[in-house]
């Protein structure tokens, strides 16, 4: 989290997507709706600097998600700590401060893993998924399979086991359910 003015912006940094999400002083999720802004990136020993247009993304209808800007821009190999990231914002919510500008040093975030419920939305993911990522085992050998949210995106697994696992290295597990989704 970084502090500027009556906002407080949470910049999660993944392999391909830059995400801002916007909370105010209370840290209370705010609109990034109508919001204008750019990253800046400059990675240490290069004296370029790349420049990112951020967009509004909204979350889909029925989500719980915030909505939030985002830049896409591969990071992934950038060590940690050898990137600087500034971000500038416009027609932030605030009248009395319409704009920020911040700035952070790169660390690679993980997304986030929530175990979410089951609902008849998701047999035909399952079908599709049909093994699980983390052990190979059948969907459905251990008995009902366990979905996970890593991020927005669901991951279906034969059991809550194997949810640790994800949360170590949640972008593989996504790869491998990819794979083996790929063919049914």
């Amino acid at each position: 989290m970084t502090i500027a003015g009556p906002y407080c912006f949470e910049v999660v940094y993944r392999p391909n997507e830059t995400r801002v999400y916007l909370h105010g002083a209370d840290h209370r999720p705010r609109s990034m709706r109508g919001v204008q802004g750019h990253m800046l990136m400059q990675v240490r020993g290069n004296d370029k600097v790349f420049r990112h247009p951020l967009t509004n993304v909204t979350p889909q209808a029925g989500s719980a998600g915030q909505d939030y800007l985002a830049a896409t821009a591969d990071v992934s190999r950038i060590r940690d700590g050898d990137m600087t990231a500034t971000f500038e914002l416009a027609d932030l919510p605030d009248a009395q401060q319409p704009r920020a500008n911040f700035s952070q040093t790169f660390v690679l975030s993980k997304p986030p893993v929530t175990v979410a419920p089951l609902d008849e939305s998701d047999r035909p993911r399952i079908a599709r998924q049909q093994v699980c990522p983390v052990t190979g085992g059948r969907l459905g050998s251990m008995g009902t399979p366990v979905k996970v949210l890593v991020g927005d995106q669901p991951l279906y697994l034969c059991c809550k086991g194997c949810v640790g696992k994800v949360a170590e290295n949640p972008d593989r597990y996504l790869a491998k359910a990819a794979k083996s989704g790929a063919g049914g």
